[in-house]
């Protein structure tokens, strides 16, 4: 009974969040805080362990403040909206992936691959990787986990640590990920120059550690000449590849909000993918399913994203800011340490079990940004890499915990012994290219 009151109201609340945020309806607004309220009540009863102490803490503190400070009744509406949109993005993203298995596309990859050279499968699997994360979220790691390749059987360690690293990258750029968002929102920079940016990290960073790599490889192995249609493979790229012109395009015409953008072409793709294949049927029985079944999969990201949208936006409304010095002029090495100690602070906050949302935002709430001499682009890039980072290694992100249950191992092992070293590399590159910038940028 209670799976099915969390169905129910996590759908409403999906659908309620978009007409909020596309219309600005007011009666809307009113329904969608009394969806928030109820499921606040549901997660509570329906989520287990520290998580559920937690966030129930962050929501009943917002609620206390609200109601000490005398916060007016449209705003407290406006702060329990705050970061819905982000459970409908969840929600909706997920419909990208009826298609792809469909159609059959990884199989085809597999094929490709194997067809060229067998041993570079995990290294090309992680760019496949990478590419998919960046519009189907952890959707993109299910669907890999279900390969049955010799190598991923030999080395399911390896693996599960290159699906791991490829998914974190993907959080550097994508704006399908909730803290792409969520990074515009408090830096108030433009998205365009933190997606090219990211991108160019992520370009580099992956170049660097997999090409290499396969360059070697590919000296050394033997091929396997089996014979592989590619208009499957190019199909996929084609469909992302117009999926992202398309959001580009319309957030650049109508002033609207980028996520709900994202949201609903997604599930214009999904749809128009699925005619064009013949397989609507298909698609509606899938739709059933993942909402009767996978939507569970989602109750910790929804209660977290209540809880902590709800806190922050009231401490912001609050004007609570800690003073600081005025720092802008400062030497290079000054504004390296601040970008490397804030994005260690996150991610070792996120190791002990908090999710990095919650010290992110904290800290966006908290401090006054215009007193630190960065650049808004270059602190949304801060807060992409502390995102990133904090996934790759906690043994408690979702993405870690994933691929820990792929290889049978301890997520620490994966997080931690697997990342660890290759976080490391990857913290002091983009300190020292965001430092560069920002120095480039405020000349």
């Amino acid at each position: 009974m209670l799976r099915k009151l969390y169905i129910f109201f996590i759908l409403s609340l999906t659908f309620a969040s978009i007409i909020v945020f596309t219309f600005q309806i007011p009666e809307a607004k009113l329904f969608l805080g009394v969806n928030v309220g109820i499921m606040f009540v549901i997660l509570v009863l329906y989520t287990r362990g520290s998580n559920r102490i937690f966030y129930s803490l962050f929501f009943i503190s917002g609620l206390i403040l609200t109601l000490v400070y005398k916060i007016p009744f449209s705003y407290t509406l406006d702060h329990l909206a705050s970061n819905t949109i982000f459970i409908a993005l969840f929600v909706c993203t997920t419909l990208l992936k009826i298609p792809i298995e469909k159609g059959k596309y990884l199989d085809e990859m597999v094929s490709l691959i194997e067809s060229r050279n067998r041993s570079n499968f995990l290294y090309v699997i992680a760019i496949f990787n990478f590419f998919l994360s960046s519009f189907l979220n952890l959707a993109s790691i299910r669907l890999l986990s279900q390969l049955s390749s010799k190598e991923v059987k030999e080395n399911p360690i390896t693996y599960s640590a290159f699906l791991s690293r490829s998914f974190s990258l993907a959080a550097c750029w994508t704006p399908y990920f909730a803290s792409f968002s969520i990074a515009i929102s408090y830096s108030n920079g433009n998205s365009l120059h933190v997606i090219a940016i990211g991108i160019l990290l992520c370009a580099i960073i992956l170049t660097a550690t997999v090409l290499p790599k396969l360059i070697k490889l590919k000296k050394t192995a033997t091929a396997y000449p089996n014979p592989v249609k590619r208009a499957k493979v190019i199909q996929l790229f084609s469909f992302f590849g117009a999926l992202l012109t398309s959001i580009t395009v319309v957030d650049y015409l109508i002033d609207t909000n980028t996520v709900v953008v994202i949201i609903l072409l997604s599930v214009f793709y999904s749809i128009l993918w699925s005619i064009l294949q013949g397989s609507f049927r298909y698609y509606l029985k899938e739709v059933r399913r993942i909402f009767s079944q996978d939507l569970s999969n989602i109750r910790d990201e929804a209660f977290l994203f209540i809880s902590i949208g709800f806190l922050s936006n009231t401490i912001i409304w609050l004007n609570w800011k800690i003073n600081l010095p005025e720092w802008n002029g400062l030497s290079l090495i000054s504004v390296w340490i601040f970008i490397f100690l804030f994005i260690i602070f996150v991610v070792l906050i996120a190791i002990m079990g908090v999710h990095h949302l919650v010290t992110i935002t904290l800290l966006t709430a908290s401090l006054d940004w215009n007193q630190l001499g960065i650049d808004p682009v270059v602190y949304a890039m801060l807060i992409l890499t502390s995102w990133s980072l904090s996934s790759m290694v906690s043994p408690f992100s979702a993405a870690n915990l994933i691929v820990s249950r792929l290889a049978k191992q301890k997520p620490a092992k994966i997080g931690l012994f697997m990342n660890g070293r290759y976080a490391l590399g990857v913290l002091l590159f983009n300190t020292t290219i965001l430092t560069i910038s920002n120095y480039l940028i405020s000349t």
